[in-house]
Parts: C-alpha cells; sequence; structure tokens
C-alpha cells in the first residue's frame, strides 16, 4: 500500500531542491555577474540573501516572458542552465564559503529546519492505514493545485482549468506563482501539490533573507546584527492577540473554526498563515520589498552603473509582484505613490521619486503582454453577472468585529430603518480600534511606543512607522469590490506588517525592553502555535464526533487519492475529469480537485469558476446538468453519454459518498472504468477521450 503522507514529505523535499533553481540561481547570477553593490565581496550568508530576494524578483516576470515564446519544458530548461551556472560561479568564489557560527545562526538554521518540517507537516494528507485526513488548508489550497495542473499541462498562458461550460477560456488571475510551481513540476519531477507545499517553505526562506536585507541596508543595524535577524525570524511564529477572540468562542460559545484568523471578518493574517495559505501573496510582497530596497540602496552613491541596473531590477522586481498578486503590488503602488507625493512636497529625495517613476516605467513595460491577455479575457463576478466589474477597488471601513453587535441594538433601530448604510460605515469605525488592538497585539504596542518616541527614531526607523501607519490606513478604508472576500486589506496588510516586525525585532534586541512586549509576545506565539494544531486536528476532530459533512471523510479521501493515482496514467492530461459539484467548501468537493490533475467543465462556486476567465451565461446550466447525474434515480448510461458530449466532458469521477453510488442501474455501474473498479471510487469514461500530449 502507498504511504501518501511520506510521498508527499519526500516531493515536497525535492520539491525544494527544484525551487533552488528557480529561487536562489538567477539572483546568484545576476548579483555575481554585474556585481551589484558588491556582490562578490560580500559574507556568504548576505549573498545567499541577496540571491534569494533577487531570484524572487526577476524568476516571475522571467518565467512568463519565456513561457509566451516557448513551452513550459523550454523554460524548465533555461532555469536548469541557470542552476548550472550558479554552481560554476559559486565554486569560482568558493573561498568566500564561510559562515559565522555563533549562537544566533545556529538558532537561526535551526529555526529555518523546524519552520520547514511544521510548514510540511501542516498541509500533506496524514496517512493511517486506508484513512487520509485531510489539513484545513486544503479548502484554498485544491484552487492553487488546480491552477498549477492547469499550467503545467496547458502552458503559458494558461486556460481556466475551473470552467469549460462556455469551451475553454484564458485564464484571467495573477498565476505567475503557480507558474513558477509548475516549472518546479518539471524540473524536480513532483506533483503540483508537492510544489505548492515546497513554494510555501521558500516563502518563508524568501522572508527570512529579506528580514535580513533590511536589517542591515535599511534600518542600517551592525553591531547586533545577527540577533535582530534572528529576532525577525522568530516573530515569524507570531501573531496578535487573535488567540483570545478564539479562546472566547471556544469556552463560552462552544464553537471553534478550523483557522485561528476566522474569528475576524477582515483578518489580518498570521505569519504562518501568510506562508502556509497563501505563499503567492507573501511573494508578491518579497517582490515589493526588493523593489523598495534596491531603490532605497542607490540613495548611497551619485549616478553609477549599479543604480541603473538596481533601478532596472527593482521595475523588473514590481512586474513579478503584479503578477504574483494583483493586491498586494496595487497596495504598494498606492503607498509608493503617496510616499513621493510627500517627498516632492518637502522637496526631499527628489532624485529617488525620480528612479521609483522609472522603475514603474519597466514595469509596465514587462507586463504589457500579461495585461493584454487580462484585457483580452472575459471574466464573470462571483455574482455570476455576464461581464466583469468596471473597477477593483471601493471605498468602506474595515469590518474586523461583526459591527451587527452595534447596529443590532434596539436603541438604534430607527437610524437602522431610515440609513442602514451609514449606520453600518460608524458602527464598522467604531470597532476599528478594538479590531486592530487584538489583530496586531505586540505590533500594535510597538507602534505606539516608536510613535511616542518619534523624535528619537532614525530616518530610516521614521520610514518604517510611516509606511506601516500609512499602510493600516490604506487597508481600513478601501476594500476588493470584485468578490466578496475583502482580499485587498487581507494580502495588502502584509506591507505595514512587515515594517511592524522589523521595528518589533529592532526593539526586542536592546537592552531594556518593555515586560508589556513580552506578555504580548508570549500571546502571540501561543496563537500561531493553536493555529498550527488546528490545521492537524479541526478534520479529525469533526470526523470522531460524526459532524455531518465528515461522515467516511477519511476512506472516501483515501479511496479518491488511490483511485487517481491508477487513473492518472490512464488519462490524457488534456482530458475533462468532472465530480459532483456539492458544497464548494466540503471536504469531499475539494479532495477531487487535489487529486484530480484534470480540468473541470464548471466548479461549484456560484459563477461555475468564471471569474478566474470565462463567460458564465451557461453556468447555471451546466451545473443543473452535472447535478443531476449524481442524484438518485441516476441518469442510465446513455444519458450520461449524452450529457458527456453536449458539455465536453471525457470522465466522471464518482465516490461511494455520492447519491448515483447507490443507484446499480444507473451510469455508475454501466460505463466503463478507468482503473480499479472494486474501490469505493471509480472513474468513469463516458465521452471519447482526447489526444494524449505529444
Amino acid at each position: 500500500m502507498t504511504n501518501f503522507t511520506a510521498l508527499d514529505i519526500v516531493g515536497a523535499v525535492r520539491g525544494m531542491v527544484g525551487f533552488a533553481a528557480i529561487l536562489f540561481a538567477p539572483g546568484y547570477l545576476v548579483g555575481s555577474s554585474g556585481d551589484l553593490f558588491r556582490f562578490r565581496s560580500r559574507s556568504f550568508l548576505e549573498r545567499i540573501a541577496w540571491a534569494v530576494a533577487l531570484s524572487f524578483a526577476v524568476s516571475p516576470i522571467f518565467a512568463i516572458l519565456l513561457g509566451w515564446l516557448m513551452s513550459l519544458r523550454a523554460v524548465a530548461a533555461g532555469f536548469e542552465v541557470l542552476a548550472g551556472g550558479t554552481v560554476v560561479a559559486m565554486l569560482v568564489q568558493r573561498r568566500r564559503f564561510g559562515i559565522p557560527w555563533n549562537r544566533s545562526t545556529v538558532l537561526l538554521a535551526s529555526f529555518g529546519i523546524v519552520g520547514i518540517a511544521v510548514i510540511v507537516g501542516s498541509l500533506v494528507d496524514i496517512q493511517q492505514g486506508n484513512r487520509l485526513y485531510l489539513s484545513v488548508s486544503v479548502l484554498d489550497q485544491a484552487f492553487r493545485v488546480a491552477f498549477t495542473n492547469g499550467i503545467f499541462h496547458t502552458g503559458i498562458p494558461p486556460l481556466n482549468p475551473l470552467y469549460r461550460a462556455g469551451g475553454v477560456s484564458p485564464m484571467r488571475y495573477y498565476y505567475f506563482w503557480y507558474a513558477l510551481c509548475a516549472v518546479c513540476m518539471k524540473v524536480a519531477h513532483v506533483s503540483a501539490r508537492q510544489a505548492l507545499i515546497a513554494s510555501s517553505c521558500w516563502a518563508g526562506i524568501g522572508l527570512i533573507a529579506m528580514i535580513a536585507l533590511f536589517a542591515r541596508h535599511f534600518l542600517d543595524v551592525r553591531d547586533r546584527l545577527y540577533r535582530v535577524i534572528l529576532a525577525g525570524a522568530l516573530l515569524l511564529t507570531v501573531t496578535g492577540l487573535d488567540i483570545l477572540p478564539v479562546f472566547y468562542k471556544l469556552f463560552v460559545k462552544h464553537s471553534f473554526s478550523g483557522d485561528l484568523e476566522w474569528w475576524s471578518k477582515d483578518q489580518i493574517s498570521s505569519w504562518f498563515d501568510s506562508i502556509a495559505w497563501v505563499p503567492n501573496h507573501t511573494s508578491s510582497l518579497l517582490c515589493c520589498l526588493t523593489a523598495f530596497l534596491l531603490l532605497w540602496r542607490t540613495r548611497e552613491a551619485g549616478p553609477s552603473r549599479n543604480n541603473v541596473a538596481a533601478i532596472a531590477l527593482a521595475g523588473v522586481a514590481a512586474a513579478s509582484a503584479f503578477g504574483l498578486s494583483i493586491y498586494v503590488a496595487a497596495g504598494f503602488a498606492m503607498l509608493m505613490a503617496g510616499w513621493s507625493a510627500m517627498l516632492l512636497l518637502r522637496k526631499q529625495e527628489t532624485v529617488l521619486v525620480a528612479r521609483s517613476a522609472v522603475a514603474a516605467l519597466v514595469a509596465g513595460a514587462l507586463l504589457v503582454p500579461y495585461l493584454r491577455s487580462l484585457m483580452g479575457s472575459r471574466s464573470g463576478t462571483e455574482g455570476g453577472a455576464n461581464a466583469g466589474v468596471s473597477h477593483l477597488f471601493q471605498l468602506g471601513v474595515r469590518e474586523m468585529l461583526n459591527a451587527g453587535h452595534i447596529t443590532g441594538l434596539p436603541a438604534l433601530a430607527s437610524i437602522h430603518n431610515s440609513h442602514p448604510i451609514l449606520l453600518e460605515q460608524a458602527a464598522r469605525l467604531t470597532l476599528l480600534l478594538p479590531g486592530y488592538v487584538l489583530e496586531l497585539g505586540l505590533y500594535g504596542l510597538v507602534l505606539v511606543l516608536a510613535i511616542c518616541g518619534w523624535r528619537s527614531l532614525s530616518p530610516s526607523d521614521r520610514t518604517a512607522v510611516g509606511l506601516a501607519l500609512a499602510g493600516l490606513v490604506l487597508v481600513s478604508f478601501v476594500r476588493s469590490a470584485v468578490i466578496g472576500n475583502n482580499d485587498f486589506g487581507y494580502r495588502a496588510a502584509l506591507i505595514p506588517s512587515f515594517f511592524l516586525l522589523l521595528l518589533t525585532a529592532e526593539m526586542l534586541t536592546r537592552p531594556k525592553s518593555s515586560q508589556w512586549l513580552a506578555l504580548l509576545l508570549l500571546i502571540g506565539l501561543a496563537g500561531t502555535g493553536f493555529q498550527v494544531l488546528m490545521l492537524r486536528v479541526y478534520v479529525p476532530l469533526h470526523v470522531a464526533a460524526r459532524m455531518p459533512g465528515f461522515e467516511g471523510l477519511p476512506e472516501t479521501a483515501f479511496a479518491t487519492r488511490a483511485g487517481y493515482e491508477v487513473a492518472d496514467r490512464m488519462i490524457p492530461a488534456t482530458a475533462v475529469v468532472q465530480s459532483n459539484l456539492i458544497d464548494p467548501r466540503s471536504y469531499f468537493y475539494v479532495a477531487n480537485m487535489l487529486y484530480s490533475g484534470r480540468a473541470m467543465v464548471a466548479d461549484a462556486e456560484v459563477d461555475c469558476g468564471a471569474v478566474f476567465g470565462g463567460d458564465p451565461a451557461q453556468c447555471a446550466s451546466a451545473q443543473h446538468a452535472i447535478r443531476e447525474l449524481f442524484t438518485l434515480p441516476a441518469p442510465s448510461a446513455e444519458e450520461a453519454i449524452a450529457r458527456c458530449h453536449f458539455w465536453g466532458i471525457h470522465y466522471l469521477a464518482v465516490a461511494r459518498s455520492d447519491l448515483a453510488w447507490e443507484d446499480t442501474r444507473g451510469w455508475v455501474w454501466a460505463l466503463p472504468v478507468v482503473g480499479p473498479a472494486e474501490t469505493d471510487f471509480r472513474v468513469v469514461q463516458c465521452g471519447t477521450a482526447p489526444p494524449t500530449e505529444p
């Protein structure tokens, strides 16, 4: 019997090695070939940090532009060549491989190893015999796996793998990170799931590298540099006071969620949450920070070849950031525009402002092909409209605490009836400060202390405080307009969060620090620990309690994965495989998305997945036709074949948990099976299989 847990752990490790060719080698060659900011004479650890930062900046846009011209296999070969060149360059500089092993570096290395183990352990399936226990993260990870598989099979630009109801449609999404994961699949010969897990580990590595670079080149820390870096890395395990409302729900309301952040309607994610759940947004943050740091470093000298290279690379980094996460990049652009305007009004750093403008032009030029593909692809909205919305953002007060606690008061009933929107926004504004107290915790106190000691701050510290404050104001009053979730508020908050982390790391390493800081640090650490624990125990606890929607889940998940493992070798990569369209938040549904590796006609969401590209006009009809296949009485084989032909479905996936399984006279038992037939899961062929990939 295959041990899927061991398989994924080994695959994730292989994926991490493969990602070294993507997220280390290019940056090392860029820094070394141009001797950027005296790269060759830097210490080995600093060269590693710069190599990682520069790779995050150049690899995404490099992969996309090359992918538009060539196959994905050629893109992977390009990164393999760069990896070989890096090995040669490092061998030439082998005398500079010394690492200052001291207490801080040993602890930092140990933290990195433990951190990788925690990330991998939080994301893989845990197998016990013929049962698979899923992580809560699969509710989001399943979609990212589908995107990665879609790019792996269709190349760049990709097709939307979640929608075929109106024919194939180009993907309308920020897909650069999934393109890198697809390249990793080619380089390391791993699955999309394993590549995505490895990418989360590299997002964490990138954050540590960025903390080191900002501590040295932005905060200009020298005498306690390694302590600040270690403190910053350890702070990645510290969140706000989220555990307090979570424990209130647990012990008073007797309910709990699968993730620590779900108590808040407009969460500010912990660092662990951002690394494990959304590495693409974290990576976009790293690109934005790299662009900022490159431009900041040009202040130290006049015009030079290095400065020209730094400005160009800043533009490259900004272009990569946009394709990794439109929301993080847009937030960064807004902050930089405001910062530049302030500098111009004060007649300060005008040269830096001009260089930033040049970098923005470089980014725009590099993004032309990607932007043209976005503009040319139709997309629906979450509500299933026939055309996309005309804007991405709207004004509105952030809602972390439920405004209903105020708007539902009997004393405000008349205002609620006459001016409901005004009352809603006023209630959100009232709850904004206590919401930030809970969400920021330690980092909020550090911000207050920094503001109180403004006059004693260095120019870089003042810049960090200013960007943190401006970022918090931005995400407090600007929100997403495309989907129901406030994705802009969630993701753009990473920018002020990083500068708050830097300030906190610096403050904690000073000779005297407040006991309140230590107390809030421990509460934040406990919050992240509880978050890691819940990712793993939430599903087993609900299975053990026989909660609705969890009965038989481990057995079905195992049967589904085992069935797809066999069928995968027999089903062409370009085939359309459709499963039951039950609740998209159901673990039964996401298990199919995780393991299928193929496109589907329609997603279970309201818009059939057309929000990622496509015309949702056929959505309702497609979903109705598919759902009828999985109900009782089950349609005949002839009816199933007719529907498959009409909607372009090649295979149907069905499990014992589906109602149609019970009808022994229906299509489930009449159509030819692909793979083993004597299991609790089967894939049946209902259409002519497409040709295999050349």
